[in-house]
């Protein structure tokens, strides 16, 4: 596991999704240029956003690897560019009229509950505290999706308490009890062995802050993911057992 820094060579146009503003940029690390999306964003939510980066693919899930950009002695975050449309942008979300809006986000659940992520996404972002999996930071051109913008993690900005992924599945036509066992299943799975090593990638970041969060959310996640869930009791026991 390795956090690369890279320096930043040309910052390109702004994109058209996000509360921060990211860009394109070309960046130049370990002696190649490579094109990322670019952040600039407080130090807490840059270290947010490498530590989560490094922890969720170390955890399995699709997340694309993160960059520590130096622009002139300024921090910032920069995501690995990959030409994937998120799915707000997939079916121009906002140029639906708002009264089919329902019947395409029930679309859009049916295909994120056919994802094998969906679950690991749905365990993980208890454990961090992502309140903001919206469909703007799903990437999914037909194939293997990926998962964007970490940097709400954590507590570090006040969010209404909801697993916004399970929220939008709520909204298929479809039973979601496979996919509420598949999710517990992946928050069993999920072990702090390399979080040490995601801390040390980034050491010199401060992330002290999100490992303690982790370790204070870890012993309860099974419970905070059936929590998300309709429980009938019989489906509970038996999931538990």
């Amino acid at each position: 596991m390795k956090l690369r820094t890279a320096t930043l060579i040309v910052k390109g146009a702004k994109i058209g999704e996000g509360i921060t503003e990211p860009c394109r940029a070309v960046v130049r690390v370990d002696g190649a240029d490579i094109a990322v999306i670019l952040k600039e964003l407080s130090m807490p939510a840059v270290a947010a956003e490498c530590f989560a980066a490094l922890l969720l693919r170390e955890w399995g899930l699709n997340v694309p690897e993160p960059v520590l950009v130096d622009m002139s002695g300024v921090l910032a975050f920069g995501s690995v560019e990959l030409i994937y449309p998120s799915l707000h942008q997939k079916v121009q979300y906002e140029l639906i009229p708002d009264e089919l809006k329902q019947q395409v986000l029930a679309h859009m659940a049916t295909i994120i509950g056919q994802w094998k992520q969906t679950p690991l996404a749905i365990a993980v972002d208890e454990v961090i505290g992502n309140k903001d999996r919206n469909i703007g930071n799903l990437l999914w051109d037909g194939g293997e999706p990926y998962f964007i913008d970490h940097e709400r993690c954590f507590d570090l900005v006040n969010l209404p308490d909801m697993n916004k992924l399970v929220e939008l599945l709520k909204k298929g036509n479809f039973d979601v009890t496979s996919i509420l066992q598949a999710a517990v299943t992946a928050a069993q799975a999920l072990t702090l062995g390399v979080m040490q090593e995601a801390e040390v990638a980034s050491a010199h970041l401060d992330t002290s802050g999100y490992s303690d969060y982790i370790k204070s959310r870890m012993p309860n996640l099974v419970m905070l993911v059936l929590n998300r869930f309709p429980q009938p009791q019989d489906l509970l026991d038996g999931t538990l057992q």
